[in-house]
């Protein structure tokens, strides 16, 4: 049986208004009865996108809690707050205990239902990708090869992955994260944009630096092989039994980061512009750590009840050692298979070069 948009039936309505309706029949092949009944539907089919077929789909079941769910939506988006599928849920679950309907679940199939008879979309920013550079393949084989080579006779726990993870929170300016071939995750470290430490108590499991730039430089990178690198449990003294792998980033190419380096371990950087194919973290860890460090972002932004404002109205930010100890519970939530997977992929897999080439 044969569908028609709603830019088709409104141009069939046209015809019809002008010539008739069973001239509009002959012309497009429709039945009479059904261009009366669009006829019927004539403004829907004005307001609604030009492709809707048809207006089929159940009433909402709890339609108190949708409306003012959706009005809970819209003044979120209006004070240009992130909504998430997961906040809707959790507030239609909130609304819905208010009201005393104990049959509402707020399932996901609910959700989506509930975002597209109000007209909400998911939507994500988007970012220009990095250009890969000439011969990217032939690289990307040299090396692979380059680490294989230099890491035979090297135990996988210590073959590790270092790199900094900037996050657009009020409070976070950037995080290091560090990983081994075995699955083993080195502390972290969360570089705050102060000039003083705060004087809080930050909770075990991650170590806390703080510059006026929130980003990783020479000093503390330095501060990273003494505290986390040479500090991992299966640390071996001679630079030849061990190898860190990192991206071109300056901080990492400074040569007293280098003379660092190369007294505790082998060095293997990866060629520009190819993070995202041979740095483990990218491939494989950054994305679910970052998922869970959202997920602790939005529980604490849900739970209105203890929140603190200032006299403006504004809410207030989460605590230095609240936000230490979001990082320290997403990243030993990503789990030992993950990161051997990112491992795999990096440095054992062969590139598919069609699918390269057609990433950008």
């Amino acid at each position: 049986m044969r569908s028609y948009t709603a830019e088709a039936k409104l141009k069939v309505i046209k015809r019809a208004e002008g010539y008739g309706t069973r001239d509009a029949a002959l012309k497009y092949g429709v039945n009479e009865r059904t261009i009366r009944k669009w006829k019927v539907q004539k403004q829907k089919l004005s307001s609604c996108e030009r492709t809707r077929r048809s207006f089929r789909g159940c009433k909402p079941k709890w339609t108190e809690v949708e409306v003012l769910l959706k009005e809970w939506v819209v003044s979120k988006r209006s004070a240009h707050r992130r909504v998430s599928t997961m906040m809707i849920r959790k507030e239609g679950l909130r609304i819905a205990d208010q009201l005393g309907l104990e049959d509402f679940t707020g399932g996901s199939h609910w959700c989506h239902s509930f975002m597209r008879r109000n007209g909400f979309s998911m939507r994500a920013r988007t970012s220009v990708g990095q250009p890969l550079p000439d011969n990217y393949q032939g690289k990307i084989k040299e090396f692979r090869h380059f680490v294989m080579e230099e890491t035979q006779s090297i135990p996988l726990s210590n073959v590790g992955n270092v790199d900094e993870v900037p996050v657009p929170f009020d409070v976070i300016s950037n995080r290091t994260v560090d990983i081994r071939a075995t699955g083993e995750k080195l502390k972290p470290i969360i570089i705050f944009k102060r000039k003083t430490m705060p004087k809080v108590h930050f909770p075990d499991g991650v170590i806390v630096k703080v510059n006026d730039k929130g980003w990783m430089n020479e000093t503390l990178m330095k501060d990273w092989i003494d505290e986390c690198w040479n500090e991992r449990q299966s640390y071996d003294p001679n630079p030849v039994n061990s190898m860190i792998i990192l991206d071109s980033a300056r901080c990492h190419l400074t040569d007293n980061v280098r003379e660092e380096m190369k007294q505790c371990s082998k060095v293997a950087v990866i060629p520009g512009g190819l993070t995202k194919f041979l740095q483990p973290l990218d491939i494989s860890v950054n994305k679910p750590f970052k998922e869970n460090l959202r997920n602790c972002w939005e529980e604490w932004m849900s739970a209105t009840e203890n929140a603190e404002y200032t006299r403006g109205g504004k809410r207030k930010r989460p605590g230095y050692e609240v936000v230490a100890e979001w990082v320290k519970t997403s990243f030993e939530a990503v789990s030992t298979d993950t990161i051997i997977h990112g491992f795999d992929k990096a440095l054992l897999e062969n590139p598919d070069l069609d699918a390269l080439n057609t990433s950008f």
